[in-house]
């Protein structure tokens, strides 16, 4: 017979040495240290996430810049989804959010400062559009709207 015979069934009260590096006390302070870390991580992550557009400020305004003042199909194109993502992304913000809730962190903060980024990412694309003449904000755009002045008395000569 051979000596490599094993019973998985018998339970050995036998405590075995830790192993090289090892140490239980370790243990128990990473844990109590982990909690209080990750709600510091989770704040962070939440900053991360909720300020991660500002990187598409200068990217829309340099492509806003390079698009000229010509208007063309393509510049439509590109100004209507310069203005159509941001309030797509403030409509979904809840959405942007949903992994976080009840975490014991208040998100509030972190979705007003999500939402003010993509208000400024829309109000460049607005700015855009008002440039190129196709927003209508001066009064010679709604001149068509003020009604005639109809004149009401009539001055005749008498000389003449």
């Amino acid at each position: 017979m051979s000596n490599w015979n094993f019973d998985l069934g018998k339970q050995s009260n036998k405590e075995l040495p830790e192993p090289f590096g090892y140490c239980k006390k370790f243990e128990i302070e990473s844990s109590t240290t982990t909690q209080k870390n990750k709600k510091q991580l989770m704040e962070k992550k939440l900053w991360e996430v909720a300020t991660g557009a500002k990187g598409q400020i200068l990217q829309v305004v340099f492509m806003n810049f390079m698009m000229g003042s010509s208007l063309n199909i393509f510049m439509i194109f590109f100004i209507f989804q310069s203005v159509y993502s941001p309030i797509k992304s403030i409509m979904g913000v809840h959405e942007v959010f949903m992994n976080y809730e009840g975490q014991g962190i208040n998100l509030l903060q972190y979705k007003l400062i999500y939402a003010g980024i993509q208000l400024v990412l829309v109000s460049i694309g607005m700015y855009k559009i008002y440039t190129l003449g196709l927003l209508p904000l001066s009064a010679a755009d709604w001149i068509d709207i003020v009604p005639l002045h109809q004149q009401q008395d009539q001055v005749f000569s008498l000389a003449g």
